[in-house]
């Protein structure tokens, strides 16, 4: 009969075959596989042992709440870490499935534990064994086990796995140290480990022997530093008290000095009060003067504002005046202005008339030029020809020269007519050009005139700037005298 210990907690527990283990001997046991298969079979068990329970889930690591686990065909290889050097033991293994699979953490698997009880951890993970002897660690659950049995490589199999020596040496480092390895596959080995309690003990009692011998120093130094300073504190109180004594007598001698000047301010006071006394009686006497000197003043000042109302009056009555000018003005001048510009217009259409006229008298002239330069061109011709026909008839036949000289006699008269016809119409130039005259002597008449309109309307305008100017200084002046003396202006509107 095995004795019968605490707990049995399985990690990766698969067919739960190696090592041997009786359940009964147990008073709880805990098997966790990721496998759903492994998991089915360890719960038939279930009904023949009522101390066993049976997770189906995979460790996770970092708070992932499920991971993909590889079945291989040799389900005991079966793993969530990418296999390494495990590929060249096993040539043969295949993947056949990723499952997506529930994840726990160690401390959610072993939340039941107590550190009373005779525990016993066995790990069959050889992907994460490392990761999962860290977290107990930093949990501090790895010390609730009296057993652990850890089936790992002799070399790392999987992506990040440890190794056998590992393990070893960071469980040694932890106090467990190795009872026996199943070294049947000499591959992948079972260690068990055995928790040294009493080198646990020593090393911890050790560590806080020096721990204490530590905080002994410190407390011996920090004693020594504050009698060094009760030493100087103690001679600066004594510094301090004589120097105390010594004002104290300093504050005496300056209270006696000051109680003496003290009677000499209250002397000093007495006689300066009297002395205002003597003041005050004369500013009164001065006081009254002034009073009579100031009724004066408002008389002369009444009679003063009467006499500027009188002014204001005046004024008044003479911006009144130059504004009925200036209305009569500025009639007289709109007046001007339309009757100027009613002249403009007309002068500018006559002069427009005598543009089209000149216009059309230019046209005319051009015209009668151009059909006199045709005419003496044809003239020419035509001499020409005669003359022509003349050298010919008179070479060829003396008989004809009466005839000729008919015809010359006649060309002759042609020709004093068209001269006739050049001599009237240069005249006729001549009158267009005594016409173009008057008309410029016209114009210029008529330019002189409205020049002269022009000078008119800006004397008008210079008078009535001068009368603006002259009233906005009357206005000004009034402006003034609302704000020096408004009491006078509203005297005068009551």
């Amino acid at each position: 009969m095995h004795q019968k210990i605490s707990c049995l907690y399985w990690l990766g527990a698969g067919t739960a075959s190696c090592p041997e283990i009786e359940f009964d001997d147990y008073g709880k046991v805990v098997l966790v596989d990721a496998r759903t298969e492994a998991c089915n079979r360890l719960g038939s068990l279930a009904s023949a042992h009522q101390n066993l329970c049976v997770i189906n889930a995979c460790i996770g690591i970092g708070g992932e709440e499920t991971s993909q686990f590889n079945i291989y065909n040799e389900h005991s290889l079966s793993a969530k870490g990418k296999p390494t050097t495990l590929l060249e033991l096993f040539p043969g293994l295949k993947l056949e499935e990723s499952v997506s699979v529930k994840a726990l953490s160690v401390s959610e698997v072993l939340n039941e534990v107590h550190p009373e009880n005779n525990n016993i951890l066995i790990l069959d993970l050889l992907d994460s064994c490392g990761s999962v002897l860290l977290e107990l660690k930093e949990t501090g659950l790895l010390h609730f086990f009296e057993q652990l049995f850890i089936s790992c490589g002799v070399d790392s199999l999987f992506e990040g796995a440890w190794e056998k020596n590992q393990v070893v040496e960071f469980l040694f480092d932890e106090f467990f140290n190795v009872e026996s390895v199943n070294d049947a596959d000499p591959d992948i080995q079972l260690i068990e480990f055995k928790l040294d309690r009493k080198g646990k003990s020593l090393k911890e009692s050790k560590q806080e022997n020096q721990n204490l011998k530590k905080e002994v120093e410190y407390l011996r130094s920090e004693v020594a530093r504050k009698d060094g300073l009760l030493i100087e504190h103690n001679a600066a109180f004594s510094q301090a008290q004589e120097k105390h004594v010594k004002d104290l007598e300093h504050l005496k001698s300056e209270i006696a000095q000051k109680d003496g000047l003290l009677l000499e301010r209250d002397a000093a006071f007495t006689e300066a009060q009297e002395k205002h006394a003597k003041d005050l009686e004369h500013l009164k006497s001065e006081l009254g003067k002034k009073d009579g000197l100031l009724t004066e003043r408002d008389a002369a000042f009444t009679e003063a504002r009467e006499k500027h109302a009188k002014d204001l009056e005046h004024l008044k009555s003479e911006v009144a005046q130059k504004d009925g000018l200036l209305i009569e003005r500025d009639a007289a001048f709109t007046e001007a202005q339309e009757k100027h510009a009613n002249e403009v217009e007309h002068l500018k259409s006559e002069i427009a008339q005598k543009d089209s006229l000149l216009i059309e008298r230019d046209a005319a002239l051009n015209e009668a030029q151009e059909k006199h330069v045709k005419e003496s061109e044809q003239l020419k011709s035509e001499i020409a020809k005669v003359h022509a026909e003349h050298e010919r008839s008179t070479n060829s036949m003396s008989s004809t020269l009466e005839k000729l000289d008919d015809e010359k006699a006649k060309l002759l008269r042609q020709k004093q007519e068209f001269l006739k016809q050049v001599a009237q119409q240069t005249a006729s130039i001549s009158i267009l050009g005594k016409q173009n005259l008057k008309l410029q002597v016209d114009l210029d008449d008529l330019r002189h005139k409205f020049d002269e309109k022009v000078a008119s309307e800006d004397a008008l305008k210079s008078l009535i700037g001068e009368l603006h100017q002259k009233l906005q200084q009357a206005a000004n002046f009034y402006q003034k005298l609302e704000k020096e003396h408004p009491e006078l202006l509203g005297r005068k509107s009551e």
